[in-house]
């Protein structure tokens, strides 16, 4: 049997477009005053359902795509900042204080902590496939969660691929791909997730 939040996503994705103020005192739906695309169809204002929790109301610029926003999971925490033409694929969860530039995409299964900078172009790819026969090498689809710990910097234009970890206080570098863990206070730069130094040494050499 089809739930009333199916039912009602079905019945709202039949509509081509939704003009905010939108109240459906059943579902206590928010809306926030800025244009966002969902998947579900184009409004003039963000839909937060009960199962899309925040600590406070995002700050959200235009043009930004939720996927499935009223069957996925979506957390946020204290002043998050969201810019334009962002793409949100729940489940995901996001931290206080953090800062998403313009163009970026979470994939499902990204977890990103507090106090953390996310440059612009930045791609989290959490999807990938089995290695399938000789016939077809596209394989089975998985996804692998990625975790940005607190105080990252994540630079322009980064990919960091499924089954990472980024340890706390670490800086990615513009144009990185980042494909293994990252240990925490590490500097990463390069396209192949090449280790400097650690941050506290580059510290100790600028109070010297």
């Amino acid at each position: 049997m089809i739930s009333l939040r199916e039912m009602l996503y079905y019945i709202i994705k039949g509509i081509d477009g939704i003009i905010t103020p939108l109240i459906l005192l059943l579902t206590k739906i928010i809306i926030v005053d800025s244009p966002v695309i969902v998947s579900l169809g184009k409004l003039r204002g963000l839909i937060l359902l009960p199962f899309i929790k925040c600590k406070s109301i995002p700050s959200i610029g235009k043009d930004v795509y939720f996927s499935e926003l009223l069957t996925r999971k979506y957390v946020f925490g204290k002043n998050v900042g969201i810019s334009n033409f962002c793409k949100l694929f729940g489940p995901i969860e996001i931290g206080d204080n953090v800062d998403i530039n313009y163009n970026v995409q979470l994939r499902p299964q990204t977890f990103i902590g507090n106090n953390v900078g996310i440059g612009p172009n930045t791609l989290f790819m959490t999807d990938t496939h089995d290695l399938g026969n000789e016939k077809k090498r596209v394989g089975k689809h998985r996804i692998k969660k990625i975790v940005v710990e607190d105080g990252c910097w994540i630079g322009a234009n980064v990919i960091v691929l499924g089954g990472v970890t980024i340890g706390a206080g670490s800086v990615i570098g513009a144009g990185s791909i980042i494909d293994t863990d990252v240990k925490p206070n590490s500097l990463v730069v390069s396209d192949r997730s090449k280790h400097i130094r650690e941050i506290r040494k580059l510290n100790f050499l600028r109070k010297s």
